[in-house]
Formats: C-alpha cells, sequence, structure tokens
C-alpha cells in the first residue's frame, strides 16, 4: 500500500503542515521543515522520501497555492514520485489593497499603540519595499540593449569602453515620461532631468558621475503591484571605481530581494571576467535550494547571429549550459534571447507607416520575417518557464497569430517576453509573499511587543470602575478576616480565590482579547489563505 504524504503550505505565512498516512511527523523526521520557504527544501525531497521510507511507493497530496504545486511536481516527477493537487481557495485575491484597509482600520481603532508614528513607518516601509533585478554582464554582451528591450525603449546607450562605469537604477512608476538624477561621487545631486532622453544618458558615462536614478515606465510590471527597479550594474573589469565593482558582487549575494539577470553573448561565452562572477555566482547558488536556483537568469543573448544550417539552437544552448557547468552552477535557468530583435520591433517597427529603404528598418523587418519563418527561431520554446507561465506565452501567441500580427508574432519568438515572465514569476512567488509577510509581522510584533502589552495593563489597572470593585473586595474580606468567628473561613477563601490573580486573570483576558481583535482582522481577512477543500 502506498504512504501517502499530505502537505499543506501557506506561503503568506510561511507555514507547513505535513502529515504521513493521517499522522504528524516524528519529531526527528527530515520533513519536520519549520518555517522555510517551500523552495528552499524542496529540491531535498527525494532525499527526505529515502531516508524516511526506504520504499519507492509514494503519494504525495498537496494543498497550497498552483505555482507552489507545480515546483513541487518538478521535483517529485523526476523522482518517480506520484502528487496530486487540491488548489487552495484564496480568500482575498488583491490581499494588498486588503492590509491597506485593515491598516486603515486600525488607525482609526481603540489601541493607541497601533497608531504611533513608528508603527505607521514600519507599515509604509514594508508596503514599499523595492525589489531590484540586478543586469549582470561582462563586455559586449548586449546587456544595455537587453535593459532597452524590457523598457520597451531606447533609453540606455552602449560603449565601446571596458563596461559601464556608472549604476543606473530605474524604478518603475508607470508614466510614460522618464525623469532622473544624477549624482556624484559624494552622493550630491548634479542635476534632474524631467523628460530624460537617451540623448542625456549618452552623456552620462563620465568620472565625477557614480550614480543615475531614474523613473518611468517598465511596461512588463505594474507599479501598483510591484516596486521593480532595473539595476544596470557595472562590470568587473571596472578599473574607475573600486565600490562599483563591490556593487556588482554584492548583486550576486544570496538575498530573496533580488533577481539577477546575468547576460551571455552567445557568439563569445569564455571570458576571464565572466569565470569571475560565475564563481561568484555558483557560490551563491550553493545555498537557499530552488529559491537560489530560480534568482539566477541566464540570458543567452545575440542567438540571432547563429546559422541554424550550421549549427542548432540546441546545440548552442547545450554548450551555454556546459560552459556554466564547468564554472559550478548546475541545471541553469538559460533564456535564449535576441534582444536587438525585440527592441527594434518595439521602436523603429512601432510605427504603422516605416520607410523600408532605411538600412535599420530594412534590417529589422529581416528578422521578423527569419524570426516567423524558422521555427528554430522561436525561443520561447526552449525558455524553462514554468508550465502556467509557459501557457501565458503560448496565449499570447496564439493570439498574435490569430490577429495576423507578424510584428508580435516575432517579439515573442524572440524570447524577451519569457524572461519578463520569468521575472513576474519570482516576484510573485517570493517577493509578494515575503513583502505580505513582512506586513503582518509588523503588526504582530508591535501588538506582542513587551510596550504594547506594559501599556495595556496600564490602561486596564487605571480603569477606575475596576479599582473600586477590587477596593469593595478588599475591604469586604478584610472585614471579616477580623471577625474572629470568620477568620478562618474568609482565610481559606482568600487562598483558593487570590484575588490579585482574578484581576490580573482580567487584565489578561481583554489584552487577549485586543491581540484577538487584530490578529483575526490581519490574519484571516486579508493574507492568511484560507485553505478551504
Amino acid at each position: 500500500m502506498a504512504k501517502k504524504i499530505f502537505i499543506k503550505y501557506n506561503p503568506y505565512r510561511l507555514q507547513t503542515e505535513i502529515t504521513i498516512d493521517g499522522k504528524p511527523v516524528k519529531q526527528n523526521s527530515k520533513f519536520n521543515v519549520g518555517e522555510k520557504r517551500l523552495q528552499e527544501w524542496i529540491d531535498k525531497l527525494p532525499e527526505y522520501v529515502e531516508e524516511e521510507f526506504n520504499k519507492s511507493d509514494i503519494e504525495i497530496v498537496f494543498y497550497g497555492t498552483k505555482l507552489d504545486y507545480e515546483d513541487l511536481k518538478e521535483i517529485a516527477d523526476e523522482a518517480n514520485i506520484k502528487t496530486e493537487y487540491r488548489p487552495a481557495k484564496e480568500g482575498v485575491a488583491n490581499k494588498e489593497a486588503a492590509i491597506q484597509a485593515v491598516f486603515e482600520k486600525i488607525q482609526n481603532g481603540p489601541i493607541d499603540d497601533l497608531k504611533s508614528p513608528d508603527v505607521i513607518r514600519a507599515f509604509k516601509q514594508a508596503q514599499s519595499n523595492d525589489f531590484e533585478v540586478s543586469v549582470v554582464a561582462t563586455m559586449s554582451s548586449g546587456k544595455s540593449t537587453v535593459i532597452n528591450a524590457l523598457l520597451g525603449k531606447k533609453l540606455m546607450p552602449s560603449y565601446n569602453q571596458a563596461c559601464t562605469a556608472t549604476i543606473t537604477r530605474i524604478k518603475d512608476n508607470d508614466s510614460n515620461e522618464y525623469t532622473a538624477k544624477v549624482f556624484d561621487n559624494d552622493g550630491n545631486v548634479l542635476k534632474e532631468i524631467s523628460r530624460l532622453t537617451y540623448e542625456h544618458m549618452s552623456t552620462f558615462n563620465k568620472e565625477n558621475i557614480s550614480k543615475i536614478q531614474v523613473e518611468g515606465d517598465i511596461p512588463f510590471v505594474d507599479a501598483n503591484d510591484t516596486n521593480l527597479v532595473l539595476v544596470d550594474t557595472p562590470g568587473p573589469n571596472n578599473a574607475r571605481n573600486k565600490k562599483h565593482q563591490t556593487t556588482t558582487f554584492n548583486a550576486l549575494n544570496d538575498s530573496p530581494k533580488t533577481v539577477v539577470l546575468y547576460i551571455l553573448n552567445a557568439t563569445q561565452l569564455a571570458t576571464n571576467d565572466d569565470n569571475v562572477l560565475l564563481s561568484s555566482v555558483a557560490e551563491n547558488m550553493k545555498s537557499g535550494g530552488k529559491r537560489s536556483h530560480d534568482r539566477f537568469i541566464f540570458v543567452l543573448n545575440k542567438l540571432d547571429l547563429y546559422n541554424p544550417k550550421e549549427e542548432s539552437i540546441s546545440e548552442v544552448l547545450d554548450k551555454a549550459k556546459e560552459y556554466l557547468e564547468s564554472n559550478g552552477i548546475k541545471n541553469p535557468n538559460i533564456y535564449p534571447a535576441s534582444a536587438l530583435t525585440a527592441l527594434n520591433i518595439q521602436t523603429i517597427l512601432a510605427s504603422e507607416v516605416v520607410d523600408d529603404d532605411d538600412d535599420e528598418v530594412y534590417d529589422a523587418i529581416g528578422k521578423v520575417k527569419k524570426f516567423n519563418k524558422n521555427k528554430e527561431f522561436h525561443f520561447e520554446n526552449y525558455a524553462p518557464l514554468q508550465k502556467s507561465r509557459q501557457e501565458r506565452i503560448d496565449l499570447k501567441l496564439k493570439q498574435a497569430i490569430s490577429n495576423n500580427d507578424i510584428k508580435k508574432q516575432a517579439f515573442i519568438h524572440s524570447g524577451i517576453p519569457s524572461i519578463e515572465e520569468a521575472i513576474s514569476l519570482y516576484v510573485e512567488k517570493y517577493a509578494k509573499t515575503a513583502k505580505i509577510k513582512n506586513i503582518v509581522d509588523t503588526f504582530e510584533n508591535r501588538l506582542e511587543s513587551a510596550d504594547t502589552l506594559a501599556k495595556l495593563q496600564k490602561q486596564m489597572a487605571s480603569n477606575k470602575e475596576e479599582q473600586e470593585k477590587l477596593a469593595k473586595k478588599i475591604e469586604f474580606i478584610e472585614k471579616n478576616i477580623n471577625d474572629g468567628n470568620q477568620a478562618k473561613k474568609y482565610k481559606e477563601k482568600i487562598e483558593s480565590l487570590n484575588a490579585d490573580k482574578e484581576l490580573e486573570d482580567g487584565k489578561n483576558k481583554i489584552i487577549r482579547d485586543a491581540q484577538k481583535l487584530v490578529r483575526e482582522s490581519l490574519l484571516n481577512a486579508v493574507c492568511k489563505i484560507k485553505l478551504e477543500k
């Protein structure tokens, strides 16, 4: 008879419940995963199963979100473990908006300690934390073109020199106009630009400019949903500013708040600078399980330069995989792309009327035809996306074919939409759930802090009505104690009654009720997934 493992997982609270044949797992079992994110241990699932049961007849029933189930199923399928999915019903679709509503309700409520400026600041900070996508590459990889393709606009210039010398942060605010603040090496604002252009950015890679903060539209995300920031990082061979080298390597450090978009030149894979960066990537991918694996997205750019009659795209991808694995990176997520094709479709071919005699236009039209005609260049088919995200890409392509939109078809084939889905997937699976947990923890920790309890106790103790009740009770007891005939009887009654304990219990009940009110509002009404069958 098959062993049945039941896993119930809530990513918004990092709560995992596991039973085996209906019984809780043993204390020393590897299945006691604690408050770990599912993706931090799920790659060890086959190992845990073998150690626990030493048999192959296993069935796992998973109860949670679809994205988390897809991660579990991928690992289970590789180990020939049967799985069954029971979807969780989330009571609130837009949890961030619901949390905001509860926060406003609490701010108008009776608990003063939850209305203090520091609590408001903590909530706002948790709500507005930026999520960074650090774009990392060495020379001639097409990094700037990839960023421009993600922006749908030619904004970042390409440099012939060794690498970008400035750090550019592009924060999404859904505005069609881009603005910028330019900083020197001492952090002083050199200039502010209300309408940023490619020409402005081309002049900024100067020695006295250290950082550029840009705000504008990143089309594939919604600013109300995610505070996404694209970070163009300096390469490791930047000799101008050693601090910038540190910034680049820090971006590789294991942090769930940062996705690393590592750009590789398909026509020139092996470089010394790549070896330096990739060794750091490999080190960071050793810890954190699947989550660490997911946060590194390798973009194999310039694949359109290959002739599939001489070498297939699959062979080129295999070589890239071998190259990364030779640098210690196991089973890398490699996304094939032609960023230039995607960018040209969004810019020079965006107009309904184009000049066919223009060389750039002529080349761009040729690429559209090439990508649509040759299935070898349907890069979306090679992308290692989760099933649900691949289905979204397939649907977009189906709609483009139905509308006879050849430019949209070629854009999807370019691989850039698949990369956008990979970034969005990480945001939804990790960043958004962490953000919600952080917001709720802010309230819980504050509510349960010593200061809060002390203040509530003090408020209770200062309640005149309760004080009067206590005084009368004490007076009555003391009176009877002084009556010699009743002394022994009432002394025994005092010992059993314990008036101080009774009052303390009353105070604690009020405190518990206050905690319960806020906790239920936050967890049940907002972000504790109602895992109902």
